[in-house]
């Protein structure tokens, strides 16, 4: 009798951990939450305290949302001014992604990655000089907080 307990105890347990497994949802990409319909995006909108180094940049900037579910614009005074124009990323969970890009059409090119805790961004960029032979770059580290 109590071999036969212990066999009926064991698929109970059994089938409750495979129905509970098969309960987890994946969200479309870009979305993310219980229901899957809060955009990813959403955490990272926001104006920001930013402090980047070397140079000890001190300035404001913003992040809002860009063309498609996981994109993002960062204003034009990314790296304390640096591009007049908007820097584009990508949002893929806590990474925020700049792919390599020019966004002035002057050489100068960005790119790095930036992951979200709670209400900063800590950041590792890249600034290229491509108007020299060979090219140059300038990296830096960041810290973007959200008050």
């Amino acid at each position: 009798m109590n071999k036969i307990f212990k066999g009926i105890l064991g698929v109970a347990v059994l089938a409750t951990m495979v129905s509970v497994s098969s309960c987890t949802k994946t969200c479309d990409k870009g979305y993310e939450g219980t229901d899957c319909k809060t955009e990813v995006r959403t955490k990272f909108a926001g104006t920001y305290s930013a402090s980047d180094n070397p140079g000890a940049l001190v300035y404001s900037v913003t992040v809002a949302s860009g063309a498609s579910i996981s994109d993002v614009v960062i204003s034009s005074n990314f790296s304390d001014s640096y591009f007049v124009n908007n820097v584009k990323g990508t949002v893929d969970g806590s990474i925020l992604t700049i792919a390599r890009q020019q966004p002035d059409s002057d050489n100068y090119f960005v790119e790095g990655t930036g992951t979200l805790s709670g209400k900063t961004i800590t950041w590792s960029y890249k600034i290229i000089n491509a108007t020299v032979t060979p090219e140059t770059t300038i990296s830096y580290t960041g810290t973007w907080t959200k008050p």
